[in-house]
């Protein structure tokens, strides 16, 4: 072996990981000996049931988002079975945040902490989403195109509720897989005009509010542009 820092991983189906790096100086010989110890930890389990409208979700998408180090999961996920139950293995001794999202439902996370050789259970309801569209307009009833449109919460007016959208040739926008509004609070709807290398404020409507399964209507239309 070269001298140089050498990356060493352990792997076993039933526990978690262990990566350490070893320094293996120069003219090393097969009579020297690096030690490179560590301890494998059982592998710990996350389990539960999704629920939409008292019943099991089936299809329900379970994804591990990411832990309390930081790493970001991209293929860590499963689907519940037809009693809307799942089971994900990951490594013991962490903190996780997992999503949670049905195809006509609201998106949920939720954070858990898994010990070595334990198993933790969930229960998850998610609420049926529902929808905003409409028509961007100015001051002449002539639709606007290119508008950004945002939803926020209408509490703190801080933080998408979904994914900001842009409206079309004919001025037409729609959010679909909005989740419903708790009770007695409705969202900010609010269409911008690209200025420069940032926005003006265009329209905005206030206190709307999402029910499941909804489709609800908001029109945009400026006051002085």
């Amino acid at each position: 072996m070269n001298g140089s820092n050498y990356n060493i991983l352990a792997v076993h189906a039933d526990y978690s990981y262990i990566e350490t790096t070893r320094w293996v100086p120069p003219r090393y010989t097969a009579a020297d000996e690096i030690e490179a110890n560590g301890t494998m930890l059982e592998r710990a389990g996350i389990q539960g049931t999704v629920t939409s409208d008292g019943g099991p979700l089936e299809d329900a998408v379970v994804r591990c988002l990411d832990d309390e180090r930081g790493v970001v999961f991209k293929e860590l996920g499963v689907l519940t079975n037809s009693s809307g139950q799942f089971f994900l293995s990951v490594d013991g001794n962490n903190t996780y945040r997992l999503g949670f999202q049905g195809d006509e439902t609201d998106v949920q996370t939720r954070e858990v902490t898994v010990t070595p050789g334990q198993v933790e259970t969930l229960q998850v309801d998610l609420r049926a989403s529902g929808s905003i569209l409409g028509i961007v307009t100015n001051v002449s009833s002539q639709p606007v195109s290119g508008a950004v449109i945002e939803v926020f919460d209408g509490v703190e007016d801080e933080g998408y509720v979904v994914a900001p959208v842009v409206s079309d040739a004919d001025g037409f926008y729609t959010f679909d897989r909005v989740q419903p509004t708790a009770v007695n609070e409705g969202y900010v709807v609010r269409a911008s005009l690209i200025y420069g290398e940032g926005y003006r404020f265009f329209a905005e409507v206030t206190d709307i509010v999402v029910t499941p399964n909804s489709q609800i209507q908001v029109n945009l239309q400026s006051e002085s542009l």
